[in-house]
């Protein structure tokens, strides 16, 4: 609270001189906030500067070395006369109080100082505090920039009681007040912007997820630096492609044609999925499977055993639901083998695939072969067969027929096969020549 001078410096034994930039109660400089107002510093609550009453004073009840020397400022204060104020200490200080307060400032000097240096501090704080409270947040935009922020605010309220406690009044309320709204501002577009970032990159996943497998999209997020360094480990590898689909797709309008292979392709991702499996990629009206990606697991062979046969069912049943004309003149094979590959990316600097190669990869793909050439839906390695049930699961060896020796084109020696007939004839290769393309 700020006394004017002019109305307390009434009955007070020495010269109140007013200069331009201060003012002096005898020889000493009074520090005095704006307009020449003395900041009161309060003592306490009402009588915490001793008061009598005037009938005590009149009757003589008041030894007179309690008033000898002293200066006394005589005041009338009644109920309803609007002569009480509020203070931090008591809400209804009455105003002789507040009087009396202001003179012992001047006589003892002990009041607070808000003089031009002070306000000039509080001016320079009130630019420079929201410039650095924005700086904290623009710097860490996590909860480390709010705990840097609350930690300058605290320690700017800390200076303020320290400085009281010295005598020096800082308005801490209007240089905090100054700082709040652009704190707010810049905080709200931050909220606006970070909203419309994870809006941006939430599309941008669900765009990844439509060409990546959900499992190898959440990984390659956790580490972006996956498959980056080729790695060879052991793997299921599983190669599926339709037969005939050439020469239908001639005959074909190729809307349908289209609409033939995203029928055919969803299934195939449908069943990976459920399997567990990666599909690396759809190669025109096929697609190449991992089992192993992206790590490996003990039971990779038995699920890609379990898929392979799940997709032979799958397959033969939506080729049944075709149109006859189309369903008797397509088929498809597939082929499954396991062992060790490289996965690894493949591509440029601006566009990469995850894929894997080695010989495990050439053998699944012309397992296809096989199966083809002994008129069956699937080639299945009798090594996946050994790995998926070594790990205690059990393939449906019911529905596959063999163990046979295949040779596969281009390797030297035969590999021991097993083959899934499927529950309906497959498609007779001198009637459809390309069945086994």
């Amino acid at each position: 609270m700020s006394f004017p001078l002019r109305v307390a410096s009434i009955a007070i034994g020495q010269k109140l001189t007013i200069e331009p930039d201060r003012l002096l109660f005898g020889d000493r400089p009074i520090a005095t906030a704006s307009g020449y107002a003395l900041p009161i510093s309060y003592y306490g609550p009402r009588r915490t500067i001793r008061t009598v009453t005037a009938a005590n004073l009149i009757d003589g009840n008041v030894a007179k070395e309690a008033i000898q020397g002293r200066i006394v400022v005589l005041g009338a204060t009644a109920t309803g006369a609007g002569d009480f104020f509020p203070t931090p200490f008591d809400s209804l200080m009455p105003g002789v109080e507040i009087i009396s307060t202001a003179i012992t400032h001047l006589v003892a000097g002990d009041g607070v100082v808000r003089d031009r240096p002070v306000r000039i501090v509080e001016a320079i704080t009130t630019i420079l505090l929201p410039i650095l409270l924005v700086g904290l947040l623009a710097w860490r935009r996590n909860a480390i920039g709010l705990l840097a922020v609350s930690a300058v605010m605290l320690a700017w309220a800390a200076a303020n009681t320290v400085a009281l406690a010295y005598g020096i009044w800082l308005d801490a309320a209007t240089t905090m007040a100054a700082a709040v709204p652009p704190v707010v501002l810049f905080g709200t577009l931050q909220l606006w912007s970070g909203r419309s970032s994870a809006q941006h990159l939430a599309a941008q996943n669900k765009l990844l997820e439509q060409f990546q497998t959900p499992g190898l999209q959440e990984w390659l997020t956790r580490d972006p630096d996956f498959l980056v360094a080729p790695v060879r480990q052991n793997a299921a590898v599983v190669f599926v492609d339709l037969s005939g689909f050439t020469s239908l797709s001639e005959t074909l309008d190729p809307d349908a044609t289209r609409g033939l292979v995203k029928e055919f392709h969803a299934l195939v991702d449908k069943e990976v999925t459920r399997c567990g499996g990666v599909i690396t990629s759809f190669l025109g009206d096929g697609a190449m499977i991992l089992f192993g990606l992206p790590k490996a697991a003990p039971d990779d062979a038995a699920r890609a055993g379990q898929c392979s046969i799940a997709l032979c069912v799958k397959t033969e049943r939506w080729i049944a639901a075709l149109p006859p004309q189309i369903a008797v003149r397509i088929g498809f094979k597939i082929g499954a083998h396991f062992g060790p590959i490289v996965a690894s990316r493949l591509g440029g600097r601006n566009h990469q695939h995850i894929t894997a190669t080695g010989d495990t990869v050439n053998v699944a793909s012309r397992l296809m072969e096989v199966a083809a050439h002994h008129d069956v839906r699937l080639a299945l390695s009798d090594t996946l067969r050994i790995a998926a049930e070594g790990t205690g699961a059990r393939l449906k060896t019911g529905s596959l027929a063999g163990p046979v020796e295949a040779q596969i084109r281009g390797r030297s020696g035969t590999l021991t096969v097993w083959l899934w007939h499927g529950e309906r004839p497959t498609i007779d290769q001198r009637t459809h020549p390309d069945a086994a393309e």
